[in-house]
């Protein structure tokens, strides 16, 4: 009961202060998920990501797989009472990653980050719902070896996009 599982996908970028260089740095991420709702507030979601970003300037890819935990919190709920025919809504969530990543040297890194985001969600059927997830992830600077993004810190952005089933 409250068990949902997540396939997602989408656009993904390094960044650093310099916004004009953006557009060098993007690939994409393909994401699984297992969690569950609690309650109707509540949700924790394990994620396995695959993450590969082409950095232009360097003449390099970052290739990277990684585990999430995400704490979700369902908005709509909290703030406009519990409605099981809503056909949307939106979750904040929040969590914690581990991540082993390379580039084309083939040196393999080790990294820990905390990101999140919002998550709009569009009912299509019973238990079937359209996602989209525009989130920000922070490494430890080991993340993205080939490049600069922000003192001891690499950042991604994401927009994922997807389909999540639950079973009620």
């Amino acid at each position: 009961d409250g068990l949902f599982f997540s396939v997602m996908g989408g656009p993904a970028f390094i960044t650093n202060k310099y916004i004009s260089t953006w557009g060098d740095r993007f690939g994409g991420r393909m994401t699984m998920s297992l969690g569950k709702w609690f309650d109707s507030y509540n949700a924790l979601r394990l994620s396995a990501n695959a993450t590969s970003i082409y950095q232009d300037y360097s003449q390099n890819n970052l290739k990277a797989l990684g585990m999430q935990l995400d704490y979700m919190a369902n908005l709509n709920n909290i703030f406009g009472g519990v409605n099981p025919e809503r056909r949307f809504w939106v979750d904040a969530v929040a969590g914690v990653s581990y991540n082993v990543s390379s580039d084309n040297k083939g040196v393999h890194h080790n990294s820990f980050g905390y990101g999140g985001g919002l998550q709009a969600n569009l009912r299509l059927a019973r238990g079937l719902t359209l996602s989209v997830e525009p989130r920000v992830d922070i490494y430890t600077n080991k993340y993205a070896p080939s490049t600069s993004s922000f003192d001891n810190h690499d950042i991604t952005g994401a927009i994922l996009a997807g389909l999540t089933y639950t079973y009620k």
